[in-house]
């Protein structure tokens, strides 16, 4: 404000200062050129004028300025002008703010402190800033370097709910076994844990899943936990029964998604560790998608769905083997023993290669199960044959089914297509062998 004050004052004086002008003819401007309307000039010369104008204004502006900052300091020794006093502010303290131990080292400062060593840049995700008991970074391109610094604020964490790395693709044994680690140890931190993810660590090693095998049955570990997500991880063929075993004998896990771990035919015990999977007496949704089973393994797993009757939603997408001489899908001898069960409310059977034959089974084991009532039969080539069984499935009175997906399901036999070389059902008919 002093600096404007004192600009305009400096202009009002140089205008009083400048004489009047006096009406000059066109032929006579001269080197200054002709006078503007301000008061300058058009003219080389006064182009030149009009900047020394500008020189002494500035410096009479800062005679001002000066002027006004000794006003200033006399008035604030004379005790007119008090200084401001800052007003505390109270910060929010987060779960974590404080460390186990009751020191003031909290494990935010823990964290900084090993971003610092590594030379590594430091995140803000709530967890490690103090404000969440929930670990979510998903999908943030994290190396083992930045999960090593959050390693340090789990240390001092008297609570953890939920831990999830999913998506990150680079992360190794080399992170991930000293952060299961500190998964253990006290009844808070390892009792409170109910959610882990690691779907997608691709790079996990035998380290990692023994060490979430130890997580899942020992005493200190993560009794609580309710969702496990393993999904694309590669386990070797033999840790997977040791996992299968904890994962069996947990009181309290309803998920758990094995998707594209290597549970199929790659196992030569895969109908072993599918038996130990549905011996759970706590699972209600399990994902076994992307796991390529035979017909020897859908059978034992359709037998102990049947003597479990526990189980409420199960994922089987994509898990047929190479088919029979004969076309059939494996998975058909699965749908068969549905017939029998009265637990499951939603199923997944999609990328199984279900044809004309497939809906018929389903058509004929899922007529009188009452429960299921969502049923995933996407991209299967069941053709307009194929849907008119979901149809009349959909229809019948004594099926609860109520919704179906059936994407990518267009392509498939006809009856122009499928001639006299296959047997058509007929319901009004329905004599024959099938």
């Amino acid at each position: 404000g002093a600096a404007a004050r004192a600009v305009q004052m400096a202009r009002l004086n140089r205008c009083s200062s400048v004489p009047a002008s006096r009406p000059s003819s066109a032929g006579s401007r001269g080197a200054f050129g002709q006078r503007g309307v301000g008061g300058g000039f058009n003219g080389p010369l006064g182009h030149r004028l009009d900047l020394l104008r500008s020189q002494h204004d500035l410096k009479l502006a800062n005679v001002e300025l000066g002027n006004a900052s000794e006003a200033l300091q006399k008035r604030y020794h004379k005790g007119i002008i008090r200084p401001r006093t800052p007003v505390p502010r109270s910060v929010p303290q987060g779960p974590s703010m404080v460390g186990t131990d009751g020191s003031n080292f909290t494990p935010t400062m823990g964290y900084l402190w090993e971003c610092e060593n590594q030379g590594s840049i430091p995140t803000t995700l709530p967890f490690v800033t103090g404000h969440s008991f929930k670990l979510s970074a998903w999908d943030r391109s994290i190396v083992d370097n930045d999960l090593i610094n959050i390693v340090a604020v789990m240390k001092d964490m008297s609570e953890i709910e939920e831990v999830d790395v999913e998506g990150n693709t680079l992360l190794t044994d080399t992170s991930l076994v000293p952060m299961l680690e500190n998964l253990f140890g006290s009844d808070d931190c390892g009792s409170s844990l109910k959610r882990l993810s690691l779907k997608s660590c691709q790079r996990a090693g035998p380290g990692t899943v023994g060490m979430l095998t130890n997580l899942l049955q020992e005493t200190d570990g993560a009794l609580l936990m309710r969702h496990l997500d393993l999904s694309g991880m590669a386990i070797s063929a033999y840790l997977q029964p040791d996992l299968c075993r904890a994962i069996k004998g947990h009181p309290h896990l309803r998920v758990v998604k094995l998707a594209n771990v290597g549970l199929g035919i790659k196992s030569m015990r895969a109908a072993e560790n599918i038996c130990l999977l549905m011996g759970s007496a706590s699972i209600r949704e399990l994902d076994l998608s992307w796991n390529c089973f035979t017909q020897e393994t859908f059978k034992q797993l359709a037998d102990r769905l049947v003597e479990n009757q526990k189980l409420k939603s199960l994922s089987l997408a994509n898990t047929s083997a190479v088919g029979s001489s004969s076309g059939d899908a494996p998975i058909l001898y699965f749908i068969e023993e549905l017939a029998h069960d009265v637990s499951l409310t939603k199923l997944d059977i999609s990328l199984n290669r279900l044809g004309l034959c497939g809906t018929l089974v389903i058509e004929d084991a899922l007529q009188h199960h009452k429960r299921l009532e969502k049923l995933n039969i996407n991209s299967n080539p069941l053709g307009v044959l194929g849907m008119r069984s979901l149809l009349r499935l959909l229809s019948h009175e004594t099926a609860g089914l109520m919704e179906f997906d059936c994407v990518g399901c267009s392509s498939g036999l006809s009856i122009d297509t499928a001639g006299d070389s296959m047997q058509m059902y007929n319901a009004t008919n329905p004599g024959g062998r099938y």
